[in-house]
């Protein structure tokens, strides 16, 4: 049986891999021109996920939406974030995975986190349908609703590690029912979904049947 400081030498956990994934992010934001005080606050929440990670022996790979609500939910005693834990049991608790989502996006950019690699050419499959959408005559508050309810799908297939030739009707109840830690341009999350909300299913549908990779609702309205 392996002894508890294996996971130092394991692939895509331990200790000495998490601080080089965080110095990394930290480079990478400061690349970016954040100030030290927005780097500080999104390294303690980005430190938190990955201490987190470690305590549970979660490899970095395999970190998705499951993960990341489980990382949510959690009981906290992880050490030294006893301010992590005051936020979040705040009525806007979801903040505190600002830092998190974002260190999440940039392993996924930099390859350490696998994914469908579909997200760019879906928000792009998603313009031309708006574009559409518009041509037919569509306003702009019908269309914003397309566009932010579709994008939320989106996020969430990506998130899922969903790739859009396999969405199904089962998918899209599974998005409507799931716990949201989706982040709105992977920063701020959005409210948890209504099962009920023709608001994401009827454009969305509507959405697939335009895309050239799915075949999903390809017949008709459901």
């Amino acid at each position: 049986m392996s002894s508890a400081g294996t996971s130092t030498n394991r692939s895509g956990s331990g200790e000495a891999l998490f601080e080089d994934c965080l110095d990394a992010f930290i480079t990478h934001l400061r690349n970016r021109g954040l100030c030290d005080g927005q780097i500080c606050h999104l390294r303690l929440e980005a430190r938190h996920l990955l201490l987190w990670l470690d305590r549970h022996r979660i490899p970095i790979d395999e970190v998705d939406h499951g993960v990341l609500r489980r990382f949510r939910r959690h009981d906290c005693h992880c050490p030294g974030m006893e301010k992590q834990r005051r936020r979040m049991l705040a009525k806007d608790s979801r903040r505190f995975m600002t830092g998190a989502l974002r260190l999440v996006r940039f392993l996924e950019d930099e390859g350490r986190i696998e994914h469908p690699g579909e997200l760019e050419a879906n928000f792009d499959h998603l313009d031309t349908f708006l574009d559409r959408c518009a041509a037919q005559g569509y306003g702009p508050v019908r269309l914003s609703i397309y566009r932010s309810s579709c994008r939320h799908i989106l996020i969430w297939l990506h998130q899922s590690r969903i790739a859009i030739g396999n969405v199904d009707r089962g998918t899209l109840d599974r998005f409507l029912d799931h716990d949201c830690v989706c982040p709105g341009s992977f920063e701020a999350p959005q409210p948890r979904v209504s099962r009920a909300s023709a608001r994401y299913e009827y454009p969305f549908t509507k959405f697939l049947r335009t895309h050239p990779v799915s075949t999903a609702f390809a017949n008709g309205r459901d």
